[in-house]
């Protein structure tokens, strides 16, 4: 068959259940990554049971109690080969001819096709002994193999005819429905707000998530103690604000001994009452105001727009890594600290820069200064460094594609990594 059973199976299978049709008695609807879903209906008597793999995809096995029927298993999985192919319809004879050999490199089989009622392609793989059948087709980049093997226990050792035409009956009613997107678009006045904010010892972040902004605020004091609020808000246009309709509070203190966060107590956690709602604006000067309505603990507080910056970003082709912490502000300034590696570590050579860097709101650029040290192998293989002793500047901005420009006198790209920033 095209792949090994247990390592082909991957991606989003969700099941629902509907009222009986002719022969058949649930129906399905495969959500495919949230871009189309594959609708179909089970054979009588099966049910579905779905189990999440370590590779993050789902295997989807269709069974009957009756031993003498056969074992069903989906399969959907992501192709870049096809990644520009709509359907299978549209492969030509030496795609086709190549696809088919995936199928008979290693095992028997014969080889025909069909179509679904909906008149998408499906290629039909049966090893001549019955051990197995294989339906397949491709749809929007995916491929979809619905593989049928004699059932597990008590059953016989091979298919019948008669099985493999349930199958191929069973995905001739096989369909690919576009979803529709009903999420509603953020709107404009408060994309301001999405972003990360702070004064000496407070950090606002905002994100848009779907319908609403999450906002989370969190105050550390000097003495160790601490507290988070955490926001679900939508925006007002006629106040231009971002108004809460839950909140939630819990303290903290910090452990002295290991730097560790402890959480103490939830002061508050639901629904906000009549008149009890947090609202954020931003002010003339840029900076965003945190009016909480229970405790009114953003009283007198500006926090200022540090940008995004923080995580870790990546240009694997040019073998740079740039590493941004937030540190804080004082009472002049807001800060990140800035370490940028070119080269990976075990090479015979790679640099290290160390840099503080700032943010300027009103250009959306974080500039930075600081000094490269040079890492060399030796012939023991380890490492001789040296300060090469001037100081380097570096602009980063953040671009509309989501990705970090890194300025200096040639310009570099770094791709974001979402592992990296949290």
């Amino acid at each position: 068959m095209k792949k090994n059973i247990a390592m082909m199976l991957c991606l989003v299978m969700l099941l629902g259940c509907a009222a009986a049709l002719a022969e058949y008695t649930n129906i399905g609807a495969v959500n495919v990554n949230g871009a189309f879903e594959a609708r179909c209906v089970l054979p009588e008597g099966y049910t579905l049971e779905t189990s999440e793999l370590d590779n993050g995809g789902l295997v989807s096995m269709i069974t009957s109690q009756d031993t003498a029927k056969p074992l069903l298993i989906l399969s959907i999985m992501f192709d870049d080969m096809y990644a520009d192919v709509n359907k299978l319809n549209d492969l030509d004879d030496e795609a086709l001819a190549y696809l088919e050999s995936t199928f008979t490199d290693e095992y028997d089989m014969d080889i025909t096709y069909t179509e679904t009622a909906y008149g998408t392609k499906l290629l039909v793989a049966k090893e001549v002994n019955g051990e197995f059948a294989d339906v397949y087709t491709i749809y929007a980049g995916y491929e979809f193999e619905f593989v049928l093997i004699p059932t597990l226990e008590g059953g016989a050792d091979s298919l019948t005819e008669e099985q493999i035409q349930l199958v191929i009956e069973f995905l001739s009613n096989l369909d690919f429905v576009a979803l529709e997107d009903d999420a509603v678009p953020q709107p404009e006045g408060g994309k301001k707000f999405e972003n990360d904010w702070a004064i000496a010892g407070g950090l606002v972040q905002v994100y848009y998530e779907e319908e609403g902004y999450r906002v989370t605020v969190n105050v550390e004091k000097e003495d160790g103690t601490g507290a988070l609020w955490q926001y679900a808000c939508y925006y007002m246009e006629d106040t231009d604000s971002l108004v809460s309709v839950s909140s939630s509070r819990d303290n903290y203190t910090i452990d002295p001994d290991t730097g560790d966060t402890v959480y103490t107590d939830t002061a508050y956690d639901g629904i906000d009452e009549e008149g009890k709602s947090t609202v954020f604006t931003i002010d003339a000067h840029g900076c965003l105001i945190w009016k909480d309505g229970c405790d009114d603990a953003g009283a007198g507080l500006e926090f200022a727009n540090i940008g995004r910056f923080d995580g870790v970003w990546r240009n694997e082709e040019e073998e740079v890594e740039a590493e941004f912490l937030w540190n804080g502000a004082d009472e002049d300034s807001l800060f990140y600290t800035v370490y940028i590696q070119r080269g990976v570590e075990g090479a015979d050579h790679y640099a290290l820069y160390l840099m503080d860097g700032s943010y300027d709101p009103a250009t959306g650029k974080l500039s930075a200064e600081g000094t490269c040290t040079l890492f060399t192998k030796n012939a023991s293989g380890e490492y001789d460094s040296q300060d090469d002793g001037e100081l380097v500047d570096a602009f980063f901005s953040m671009l509309e594609n989501g990705k970090l420009l890194y300025e200096t006198a040639n310009g570099i790209e770094l791709e974001y990594d979402i592992m990296g920033h949290q």
